[in-house]
C-alpha cells in the first residue's frame, strides 16, 4: 500500500509494530516496502527477542536504537508520528503514515499511567523490573487500553492543531480479537477474548474514520468490510492506480465512509484460520462444514442452528453463503472441528 500511495505522490512513513522481517538482515526491507521514514519496533534482532514496551528496541531511519529501562516505548512510537506530521504539514506533498500500535499486546506491563510509585532509592531498572512481573492483570490490560485512547487522542489532537484535519482522514482498527484472558462488555454482554477464533470474538473489531467536515461525526455504517479493502480505498482516496496485473479481492468502501447513496459494498466476508473457517453475510455466519449460525441470537458465542429449525431466512442464508464458500479455492475443511471446538469453548469459559 505504501508503495502505491508514495507511486501517487505521497510521502511515507511508518512508527511502530512490524514483525515482517528482521531488520539485521534486511535493512532495507522497509524502503522495499515503500516507507521513507521509518521507525519500527525491532522485534528480533541477532536471534533475540527485544522489548517493545520499557527499554524498548527500534529500527529508526535504519539504526538500531535501544532506549532506557525508564522510556515507555509506546510514547515514542507516537511522538515520531506527530513530530511527522509537524515537520510535513506545509509540505507540496500530502502524507501517509501507517502507525501500527504495539498497545494492546502480550505481555501486559504496567503503564506509565498505573505503575507504582517509584520507592526510595529506586534505579529506573527496579521500576522495569516491577513493571514486567506483572505480566497480566485486568488492572493493567485495562490501563494499556485507556493509554492506547490517549495517544489516539494525541494524534488526533494533533491533526487539529496543524489545521490539516478538513485535509486528513484518521483511520483507528484492531487487526484481530481480544487476548483470550480479556473480558469486556457490550450493550449488557459478556465478550471474552476470542484471538484465534473465526467467530466475531476474534475477528469483529472496532473501525472509526474521522475526517473533519467529510465524515458525519457520530454516525454508524453497518455494512461489512474486510481488511482487504483497505488497500482499494486508500488508493482511490489518494489518486493512485492498483496494479493491473495482480488480482485483489479488495472493495473500496470510500463512498461507504462519505455517506454516498448505493456506494458499493460486499455481499460477505470470509474469515479463515487453518484448519477453522467462515464466510459471514449481514447477521449469519457459515462454517466450511457447513454449519450456520444465526448472530442475532448470540454474536460472540455463536452455537449453529440445528437444520430441523431452519426459518425461510436461514434457508436462504444457507444456500448464498453455501455456494460463496463452494466458490473459494481454499484448504479449510471445517468451521471449528469437534476437537478445536471443545478446546477453544473451554478457553472461553475460563
Amino acid at each position: 500500500m505504501a508503495n502505491l500511495l508514495q507511486d501517487a505522490g505521497y510521502t511515507t512513513a511508518i512508527s511502530g509494530k512490524w514483525h515482517l522481517a528482521h531488520f539485521d538482515r534486511h535493512p532495507d526491507h522497509l524502503t522495499d516496502q515503500g516507507f521513507e521514514y521509518q521507525n519500527a519496533w525491532a522485534h528480533v534482532i541477532d536471534g533475540k527477542r527485544n522489548r517493545r514496551y520499557w527499554e524498548s528496541t527500534y529500527f529508526r531511519e535504519k539504526e538500531l536504537v535501544t532506549d532506557g529501562p525508564e522510556i515507555f516505548g509506546p510514547d515514542k512510537f507516537c511522538s515520531y508520528v506527530t513530530d511527522f506530521m509537524e515537520e510535513h504539514k506545509d509540505d507540496d506533498k500530502p502524507f501517509f503514515v501507517y502507525y501500527p500500535m504495539v498497545l494492546v499486546h502480550f505481555p501486559f506491563p504496567q503503564t506509565p499511567d498505573n505503575i507504582d510509585d517509584p520507592q526510595p532509592g529506586w534505579t529506573p531498572e527496579d521500576n522495569l523490573r516491577i513493571a514486567e512481573q506483572k505480566k497480566w492483570s485486568e488492572q493493567n490490560y485495562t490501563a494499556m487500553v485507556e493509554y492506547t485512547d490517549k495517544l489516539v487522542g494525541q494524534v488526533a489532537t494533533k491533526i487539529d492543531a496543524l489545521g490539516i484535519a478538513e485535509n486528513t482522514l484518521l483511520i483507528v482498527t484492531g487487526d484481530n480479537g481480544s487476548y483470550y484472558k480479556t473480558k469486556t462488555q457490550y450493550k449488557g454482554q459478556l465478550v471474552k477474548g476470542g484471538k484465534g477464533s473465526v467467530t466475531d470474538s476474534g475477528t469483529r473489531v472496532p473501525f472509526i474514520a474521522y475526517w473533519k467536515g467529510k465524515i458525519e461525526p457520530g454516525s454508524v455504517n453497518e455494512v461489512l468490510i474486510d481488511f482487504t479493502d483497505v488497500l482499494p480505498t486508500l488508493v482511490e482516496l489518494g489518486g493512485g492506480e492498483l496494479p493491473p496485473d495482480q488480482h485483489l479481492d479488495g472493495v473500496s468502501f470510500l463512498g461507504q465512509m462519505l455517506g454516498q447513496a448505493n456506494a458499493p459494498s460486499r455481499e460477505w466476508v470470509f474469515m479463515g484460520n487453518l484448519p477453522k473457517a467462515m464466510i459471514r453475510a449481514d447477521k449469519f455466519s457459515l462454517d466450511a462444514a457447513g454449519q450456520l449460525y444465526d448472530l442475532r441470537q448470540n454474536r460472540y458465542q455463536p452455537e449453529p442452528v440445528p437444520t430441523s429449525e431452519f426459518t425461510k431466512v436461514h434457508t436462504s442464508y444457507h444456500k448464498m453463503l453455501s455456494e460463496a464458500m463452494e466458490s473459494l479455492d481454499h484448504p479449510f475443511t471445517a468451521g471449528l472441528k469437534p476437537s478445536e471446538e471443545k478446546r477453544v469453548r473451554k478457553r472461553m469459559q475460563k
